[in-house]
């Protein structure tokens, strides 16, 4: 069974900034602006640097928790 992965808009992901010796240690947050449905097959996730696909992939592996918002994985 290949399960479809449900992304409601307003998901909110965070990780921490690189930071320099004495800075807090705040959080970079990415934003999904859309609700998405990802269905089996292939898909492809485009965007520039720097704008989270790594860190909305790693979320939706349970890697990084999620700060706000919700995904969820049908049949699981």
């Amino acid at each position: 069974m290949n399960p479809t992965i449900n992304i409601q808009s307003g998901l909110t992901i965070g990780y921490p900034k690189r930071r320099l010796r004495g800075e807090r240690n705040d959080l970079r947050l990415a934003t999904a602006d859309e609700s998405v449905r990802l269905e089996p097959g292939r898909h492809l996730l485009l965007a520039r640097n720097g704008r989270g696909k790594t860190t909305l992939l790693k979320t939706l592996a349970g890697l990084i928790p999620a700060v706000e918002g919700d995904f969820g994985v049908e049949g699981q």
